[in-house]
């Protein structure tokens, strides 16, 4: 093959890769390997593809031929740096993007890796280090930008972050992530009507900018979709009353596991499964749009809970099974929700919110009666470490989760409950009973700030982990108050 086809293949297989187009690219990038195996670009090219693709150990392989016969060339140095982090060998990644950085000192693609290669081994410093320099001397790199600003939230330098947040989104409007963290940065701040929006733009950038007037709701039939998490759906189902009150006419299009809880709810038209439409036309919005269509911009200005009414009849059969185990009074306990977020998903917020069970069952050792542990789907060796720090057996209540009118009823007769944030804690609400919430560090925006009780759930007194990791005043400041009526 003479050098003006290879030139051609290979400009050819780069353009279909820069169009979407991975077949024709590899197409193009086979053909000149099929006629000179060593060719590095053509080498480089697959392994970009692998890469895209989400094979690093491929990627890995394409590269470090490509490499052989170009040990100095920078962006196979980079990329190759790039595949060992995804292929999760830190100490080989750094070592060669440490060397791309070398060879390229002033490149700004790769002191960002190099950054987010030190962070991922545990060197904090110079991956802030690299992160601040990209940020004064390079603001387009907007990601620099944005993972400065987590580790300044994460540090409690919330007016840091958002300056960076605002710099990074300047550059890149569209920038979903910043936007994200940076609405939710206003709303633990209070600011609810700049959070509001920018959640919204997240969500819908192509939507309108401002919620329709008031005079708009009135004789429409507005369909309620399901939003995140239950407890997220729970939550900002209280600002329904807002818009009904304006003459909208709801419908809910709730997660099924709460659908029959929400049957029930004053001022709704009716209920509908996932994939259902009411029977007249419908405007559409989502739960999570509900402070936003509904103009909220203070705290002071927050509707209750939702309210939410159990079946008597499982209020009956609850009171029964309480009795026959014991004599009172009741707590309720979960020491763990949500789940551990994916690596380099770039949420800040926490999605796992945990407490040892040893060291809560200590902390509640003092409770005068019996203890329901309402844990959803309890690790190996939980329960038994709970049981050992309280000293004596508890009742296992974590099946009640599997069916939320149980699980409403236990909840709305419990003395007392003790838990990190859940969706147990929203339907406690709803019942009108408090919760004593454990709340992890950095919190989630709706448990943010330094008081010691809950703007959104007034009456829930809130025992804080500090930025160091620590739960022993959280959990010194429980024990003292437990028995006192909240």
């Amino acid at each position: 093959m003479d050098q003006t086809t290879t030139r051609a293949l290979l400009e050819e297989g780069l353009r279909c890769r820069s169009a979407g187009d991975p077949k024709g690219a590899a197409g193009c990038f086979r053909a000149v390997l099929a006629a000179d195996p060593h060719n590095g670009p053509a080498l480089h090219g697959m392994g970009l593809l692998a890469l895209d693709g989400g094979h690093p150990a491929v990627a890995e392989k394409f590269l470090e031929r490509a490499l052989a016969g170009s040990p100095d060339q920078v962006q196979l140095l980079h990329h190759l740096g790039v595949t060992l982090a995804r292929s999760n060998k830190p100490a080989a990644a750094l070592e060669r993007l440490q060397q791309a950085r070398a060879l390229a000192p002033a490149d700004p693609q790769i002191a960002l890796s190099l950054a987010g290669s030190l962070s991922s081994a545990g060197r904090d410093e110079e991956a802030e280090a690299l992160y601040r320099l990209l940020v004064e001397q390079h603001p387009q790199v907007t990601q620099a930008a944005y993972q400065l600003a987590m580790r300044r939230e994460e540090q409690g330098r919330t007016a840091e972050a958002l300056a960076l947040y605002d710099q990074a989104l300047a550059v890149q409007p569209a920038m979903a992530e910043a936007r994200y963290n940076r609405g939710l940065l206003h709303l633990a701040a209070g600011r609810c009507g700049a959070g509001w929006q920018d959640l919204r733009a997240c969500a819908a950038p192509d939507g309108p900018a401002r919620p329709p007037e008031a005079g708009w709701w009135a004789g429409r039939t507005v369909l309620l979709d399901r939003w995140q998490g239950l407890g997220d759906q729970l939550f900002h189902l209280r600002f329904v009353s807002r818009l009904t009150a304006l003459g909208a006419r709801i419908w809910l299009r709730p997660a099924p596991k709460i659908a029959a809880l929400l049957s029930r709810m004053a001022g709704v038209a009716g209920v509908l499964e996932p994939d259902r439409q009411p029977a007249v036309e419908a405007a559409i919005w989502s739960m999570g749009d509900l402070p936003w269509l509904t103009g909220m911009t203070r705290l002071e200005e927050a509707p209750p809970p939702l309210p939410l009414q159990p079946l008597p009849e499982r209020l009956g059969a609850v009171r029964t099974l309480l009795h026959q185990a014991g004599p009172g009074p009741w707590l309720g306990v979960t020491w763990r929700a949500g789940l551990a977020p994916a690596a380099g998903d770039g949420l800040l917020q926490p999605l796992r919110k945990a407490v040892d069970p040893l060291e809560l069952g200590r902390a509640l050792a003092g409770w005068p009666g019996g203890v329901v542990i309402l844990q959803r789907q309890p690790e190996p060796g939980e329960v038994t470490a709970f049981c050992q720090g309280l000293g004596r057996e508890a009742l296992d209540g974590s099946a009640f989760n599997e069916d939320l009118e149980w699980m409403l009823a236990l909840l709305a007769l419990l003395d007392d409950h003790v838990a990190v944030s859940n969706t147990n804690v929203h339907l406690r609400a709803g019942t009108g009973r408090a919760t004593r919430v454990l709340v992890q560090h950095p919190p989630e925006w709706r448990w943010a700030g330094t008081g010691l009780e809950s703007v959104w759930l007034p009456g829930c007194p809130v025992y804080r982990q500090t930025a160091a990791g620590d739960w022993r005043d959280a959990l010194a400041r429980l024990a003292a108050g437990l028995g006192r009526k909240i």
